[in-house]
Formats: structure tokens, sequence, C-alpha cells
């Protein structure tokens, strides 16, 4: 039983930890999430000038 909870939980987290932090995993990033990309092109955007 409690092998059984010991491996569902890490399956949990082996899962959040390839899935998008918007989705409710782990990975954060540019090109990852909408609103990681969205903040670091409105950062790109306002140093280009």
């Amino acid at each position: 039983m409690q092998q059984e909870m010991i491996d569902r939980d890490f399956m949990e987290f082996s899962r959040k930890s390839v899935t998008a932090f918007d989705k409710g995993g782990f990975l954060t990033g540019e090109g990852v999430n909408p609103s990681d990309t969205m903040a670091s092109e409105m950062f790109n955007i306002n140093n280009n000038f």
C-alpha cells in the first residue's frame, strides 16, 4: 500500500516535470508557457527602443 502511494506520487511528479507551468507542471521559460513567452516578448520590445 505504501509503495503504491509512493509510485503514484512519483508518476504525478514525473508528469509535472515535463508539463508546462501554465498547465500545472513545472516547466517554465520562453517558448514553453504563453505567459512567459508574452512577458519575454514585451521585455524585448521595450528594450529595442
